[in-house]
């Protein structure tokens, strides 16, 4: 019986660790959950809840830095502190309308035993969005109620955020629609997520909405495991 014996090479390369905290421009306070990335590379993190964050990379890069209701910030990552402006939005007249509650329409639906398929960020934050189309149907009962998802977690409490994009002038995701954060926790193991949205009064435009999740690359999401070669 022959033999044969495989020989694996791991290249290793040297990275310095740029570590930095990102602060409101006017109240000093840290920013959480900020998603933050290297320009032109597939490598990213967030910022955790004190505004801190680490990258591993070699040289001087350009860092993008993106939050809900701020200014998209391109900087050096040599800087230590980042400071975000909010966004100032021109606003005409605001109607505020509360949902009536009279009767309720499902929109889409999954069967937990036939999904085969999931989808796992790695190592950099992703966001996954969802067309909603404004029809007939929805313009009767255009009230966000609740929304269900099935999600695969690997550790005991993973932390997610659901955002809501307008649609800009070619149909992709533009400005978020909803002005607030909303953090959800996705236990361990195969499960079905109801998110209740009645309090945000969220209705569909007449051009449709995206619904997304966004993963965080943050320490409470930080996932280990060893294998043998």
């Amino acid at each position: 019986m022959k033999q044969f014996i495989f020989l694996f090479l791991i290249t290793f390369s040297l990275s310095a660790q740029v570590k930095g905290v990102v602060k409101d421009s006017i109240t000093g306070e840290p920013i959480p959950f900020v998603n933050i990335w290297v320009e032109n590379e597939n490598i990213g993190t967030t910022s955790e809840t004190n505004g801190s964050f680490t990258l591993d990379i070699k040289d001087d890069k350009k860092l993008i830095f993106s939050a809900l209701g701020y200014e998209t910030k391109i900087i050096s990552s040599k800087s230590e502190i980042i400071y975000l402006k909010l966004i100032v939005y021109e606003l005409n007249e605001v109607v505020v309308e509360n949902s009536k509650k009279t009767k309720e329409i499902k929109l889409g639906s999954f069967k937990k035993g036939k999904i085969k398929l999931y989808y796992g960020s790695g190592i950099k934050p992703t966001t996954l969005a969802k067309k909603i189309e404004f029809t007939d149907e929805v313009s009767n009962y255009p009230f966000l109620k609740e929304i269900s998802f099935l999600s695969l977690c690997q550790i005991k409490k993973a932390k997610i955020i659901l955002r809501f994009f307008e649609l800009d002038n070619n149909g992709l995701p533009g400005a978020d629609y909803l002005n607030e954060n909303i953090i959800i926790e996705v236990k361990e193991g195969k499960n079905i997520n109801k998110i209740d949205l009645e309090k945000y009064n969220i209705k569909i435009p007449k051009k449709g909405i995206f619904i997304a999740f966004e993963w965080m690359i943050i320490e409470d999401n930080k996932y280990t495991f060893e294998y043998t070669i």
